[in-house]
């Protein structure tokens, strides 16, 4: 890091980006693209009207199947199981872990209603696409995600983003995930730019933070639920992407404290 200052969080200004900034990359899940809203509305949707769930509280549910999104997420990526599988095998042992056997086609059942609800409440984070259009054009714009590509371009097209990035570059095109280098570097040179010209916007301080500080990159934390910060120094903080002039000023701030 090339100063050691703490970053502050950004108050509201309107300023055009800074002099040698090229590039800006986002993560895409719950930095752009609402996954946990949609993820909250289909699994309280299931918790209520299943029994098997009566005697565990909602949050326990949502912790349980951030879980297992995660292990059956590395055996997706890993090739060891294929998407409908995991979503058939995840529902498992949700409710097995609620205390009931379900059987392979009931899973299966369960798991089409939890993506249809699923489905129906995308959306992208609040301030989202307002932040990307006031970008666009200024500087080249790129999605690095730990997850598929079909998926993701799915994404990008429910929440009105299709069309406003140079690259979309994922952890299954790569064959490397955050926080490696290796993927960071695919943007770089997707977008033909230099580390020292590109910011890193996402919600994940392992993944996203200290993945773009190991590769070299200006990092800013999207800090949603205002989590303890672990280390300031690392990047400057933002707590929302609205209003957008906000979020361009953090993005545009930590860029110039970089070159200080």
């Amino acid at each position: 890091m090339k100063g050691s200052a703490a970053h502050p969080r950004v108050a509201a200004g309107k300023t055009p980006p800074p002099e040698g900034l090229r590039a800006v990359l986002f993560d895409l899940d719950d930095t752009l693209y609402d996954h946990a809203y949609a993820l909250n509305h289909a699994l309280r949707s299931l918790w209520r009207e299943e029994p098997a769930f009566r005697h565990r509280t909602l949050d326990a549910a949502r912790a349980e199947y951030a879980r297992l999104l995660e292990e059956f997420h590395l055996r997706l990526m890993a090739g060891k199981i294929t998407e409908n599988e995991a979503r058939v095998r995840r529902f498992q042992a949700l409710f097995r872990w609620a205390g009931e056997e379900i059987s392979l086609r009931d899973a299966r059942v369960k798991a089409l209603t939890y993506r249809r609800l699923y489905l129906e409440h995308q959306r992208p984070v609040p301030g989202a696409v307002a932040l990307v259009r006031r970008l666009a054009g200024s500087v080249r714009l790129g999605i690095v995600s730990n997850n598929r590509t079909r998926g993701q371009l799915d994404k990008l097209r429910s929440i009105g983003l299709t069309g406003l990035f140079d690259v979309l570059i994922t952890s299954e095109e790569v064959g490397a995930a955050k926080p490696d280098p290796e993927i960071f570097q695919a943007a770089l040179d997707g977008l033909k730019v230099a580390r020292d010209e590109v910011v890193m916007v996402g919600d994940s301080w392992p993944s996203d933070v200290l993945g773009a500080r190991a590769a070299g990159l200006t990092a800013v934390w999207f800090n949603r639920g205002a989590f303890p910060n672990p280390d300031p120094s690392l990047a400057v903080e933002l707590t929302s992407l609205r209003p957008a002039s906000s979020a361009l000023e953090a993005i545009f701030l930590a860029y110039r404290l970089e070159e200080d």
